[in-house]
């Protein structure tokens, strides 16, 4: 038996509909899917860079749709699992951007990233079992769109009233955050030192070095002065952030 249920034509012949397309448990599957890798590009395209994880992610939710006009079961199937995977994966550092409100990119995202895997959740299974839309399913989509639209407004407006340009003294030695990465050294003399830290990337980071205690936070697009002590030596500094292990760089106290 074909996946595909024809519903009745016009009298010019052409199908309304089909019952994959109108059943609302896999359009929630599908518009979820299709939701979170919108914002996946977005966030690519603002860093000026893919993403392995959110690319292949992105790719899977085509691929997912371009099989759906086949084997619409499929097509949901596969939309639904990539994006309970990419949530899996990721749940640490959405979690994590939800302690900073000021920062719309990384804010609003997690929120989309939570309806997205809450919806997708709520209805894979009645999808693909082609249950009946409900009452369950209307008020699901519409808490996840209201959430992600309140969560885009209140973190702009936090962003407008909570984060302050500072500028560089002319003693600071200048750190340039871009494209998720360090400059892999960063020399200055020792003693009373003054750092000027630049996150150019359109989410957060930290600088955090362990061994003199320091540990600033900086929003997308936020620069900070970072100041502190330190005896000649090389101390490690890295972004605390869950999924940004990677960046790594040497400050070299001469």
């Amino acid at each position: 038996m074909s996946d595909t249920t024809v519903g009745p034509t016009t009298s010019a012949g052409t199908s309304l509909t089909t019952a994959a397309e109108a059943n609302p448990w896999r359009s929630m599957v599908v518009r979820s899917g299709m939701a979170l890798a919108a914002g996946f590009i977005v966030l690519m395209v603002l860093a000026r860079f893919p993403i392995p994880p959110l690319a292949i992610y992105v790719i899977l939710v085509a691929g997912g749709l371009a099989l759906r006009r086949r084997k619409p079961t499929a097509g949901v199937v596969m939309v639904g699992l990539s994006t309970l995977l990419i949530f899996a994966l990721n749940a640490p550092a959405l979690i994590s951007n939800l302690s900073r409100p000021a920062d719309p990119v990384d804010f609003t995202l997690s929120v989309l990233g939570l309806a997205a895997a809450l919806c997708t959740a709520v209805a894979i299974v009645p999808a693909v079992r082609r249950a009946r839309g409900s009452t369950i399913s209307r008020a699901v989509s519409v808490v996840a769109v209201t959430a992600v639209a309140l969560a885009l407004v209140g973190s702009s407006l936090a962003r407008l009233t909570t984060v302050e340009s500072v500028a560089a003294l002319p003693t600071d030695t200048e750190v340039a955050i871009a494209q998720t990465t360090f400059p892999e050294a960063v020399s200055v003399d020792a003693g009373d030192i003054g750092l000027f830290v630049d996150n150019q990337d359109p989410y957060s980071h930290t600088f955090t070095i362990d061994e003199l205690g320091v540990n600033t936070e900086l929003v997308a697009g936020a620069n900070q002065r970072v100041e502190f002590s330190a005896e000649p030596g090389e101390y490690p500094f890295y972004c605390a952030i869950p999924g940004h292990e990677f960046m790594e760089g040497t400050l070299v106290v001469e």
